[in-house]
């Protein structure tokens, strides 16, 4: 199947963004199409302003850490010790480099200590005990006891990771941020800690999945839909269900997103929930389940409007 990429400028920036997998029934979901809504549009705020898609990926998982209904961040679901423990990682598919940081605590935001081990350390898979003894980066640290869990939270069941891409005309970025599933062992990763299941980037296609761990590593997931849609020039939407739907075949959910740099999205989940945000030229289409899409005028995240668009429903 080719892929019609006519309607696209490929300088355009784009950014997608998911706020992980969830039920029919879940008393949240409203909250968390906001924060997704709202994270999209600081990433891309961060790209229209002239920052890189690096910026623009860190900007908007950074405003998810920040909220309480979503496994990553100050939402984190507890480990089976009833603590905290967090992975994050960042991957630029045109330099082809990454950053992992895995079982990570005490911070407010794990995606910007996998961007920094990204771009400073040629080890690119980092744990929590190393990043302690790392005497220069004080300033990610929070005193013992910040990020455990809070009652607000706890009674709420959030087991998967929230993920974004973005391209800014020239570099396409993959990253993810998550705190596991609830009631993990203690030292257990999560699909956001594993480059190639959860997520992977090239030069021209960004993937990234949530769902059963365990499965995503078996399969390398984000990986090889990346590989057969590149090598296939198939759309990359229909890829990705394509595998998502193995999934489904026994029994397991799971969803993602996936960006060409042509600014071609892709959104499929097999559960019955996942709150998305897509926003390019200067429009927002966005979501929660797979019957309907909803789109509106771009505004920052203090409400300006100043979308200028008439953008037509099939160019999502």
């Amino acid at each position: 199947m080719k892929i019609n990429f006519n309607k696209m400028n490929s300088k355009s920036p784009c950014i997608i963004v998911h706020g992980g997998i969830t039920h029919a029934n879940d008393p949240w979901i409203m909250e968390k199409i906001s924060a997704v809504v709202k994270s999209a549009s600081r990433g891309y705020s961060s790209l229209i302003s002239n920052q890189n898609a690096v910026d623009a990926v860190e900007d908007a998982l950074w405003w998810l850490e920040n909220d309480e209904f979503l496994n990553c961040g100050y939402g984190c679901s507890p480990n089976d010790q009833d603590l905290v423990e967090m992975d994050a990682s960042m991957m630029n598919g045109t330099t082809s480099q990454s950053g992992t940081i895995l079982c990570l605590k005490d911070v407010e935001h794990p995606i910007s200590v996998a961007r920094y081990v990204m771009e400073n350390y040629s080890n690119k898979i980092f744990s929590n005990e190393l990043m302690k003894r790392m005497k220069n980066i004080p300033r990610f640290w929070m005193p013992p006891g910040n990020m455990d869990p809070v009652s607000e939270r706890d009674n709420e069941v959030k087991n998967h990771s929230c993920g974004c891409i973005s391209w800014d005309g020239l570099n396409l970025v993959v990253g993810s941020t998550g705190g596991g599933p609830r009631g993990k062992p203690s030292g257990a990763v999560s699909d956001a800690g594993i480059i190639g299941c959860g997520l992977f980037a090239s030069e021209t296609l960004a993937c990234v999945i949530t769902g059963p761990t365990d499965s995503l590593v078996q399969l390398n997931l984000a990986s090889e839909v990346v590989d057969e849609t590149e090598e296939l020039n198939a759309c990359p939407e229909t890829v990705l269900k394509k595998h998502v739907n193995l999934l489904k075949a026994v029994g397991e959910a799971a969803g993602g997103i996936i960006l060409h740099s042509s600014g071609c999205t892709g959104i499929y989940f097999t559960a019955p929930c996942m709150p998305y945000a897509v926003v390019k030229d200067e429009c927002i289409v966005y979501g929660w389940d797979m019957c309907q899409r909803h789109y509106r005028k771009y505004s920052n995240v203090d409400g300006k409007n100043i979308c200028r668009c008439n953008i037509e429903m099939q160019n999502f």
